[in-house]
């Protein structure tokens, strides 16, 4: 099984993994919220949360800019899990930037897909790199209008 990011953020995200409006106010909710969005059978939602939130300990996921990638490697999950989360007034990151997170992408992959990994975070984050692409996204009235969005904007290999 290839996990090679071919599919772009369209590809691996689903209608219930899209979080039009987080309800989450901060890092530890934020995260809950979109473990909770992803989860499937086989998917104990609260040691992906624990995973995550250790991550964020050792490292924050704020990548500036309004963005932030929460992620964990879990053993024993078959393949990757993607969420992607909107808030309207922004969730603490830590950012570099200091700018709270208005659009938050979960990626909870395999525990020994580190090259996966690693490949799906910096096609996420050129994905998203673009401003204009991130106000589309934040102003997407529902998962068909996001997809047809990431498609459009899609960065090829």
């Amino acid at each position: 099984l290839s996990l090679r990011p071919v599919r772009g953020l369209a590809g691996w995200l689903t209608p219930r993994a899209f979080v039009r409006r987080m309800a989450a106010r901060d890092r530890a909710g934020a995260v809950r919220e979109l473990v909770a969005a992803v989860a499937q059978p086989g998917v104990d939602v609260e040691p992906a949360v624990q995973a995550v939130l250790a991550r964020e300990d050792s490292a924050p996921t704020g990548v500036g800019r309004g963005l932030a990638l929460p992620h964990a490697r879990l053993p024993g999950l078959p393949a990757p899990l993607v969420a992607l989360g909107i808030s309207e007034d922004g969730i603490p990151f830590e950012a570099a930037d200091g700018a709270p997170a208005r659009i938050v992408v979960l990626l909870l992959t395999p525990g020994d897909a580190e090259d996966e990994h690693l490949g799906l975070m910096a096609q996420i984050l050129r994905e998203l790199a673009d401003p204009a692409v991130q106000r589309q996204i934040i102003a997407a009235k529902g998962y068909t209008e996001l997809i047809a969005l990431l498609r459009a904007g899609t960065v090829a290999e």
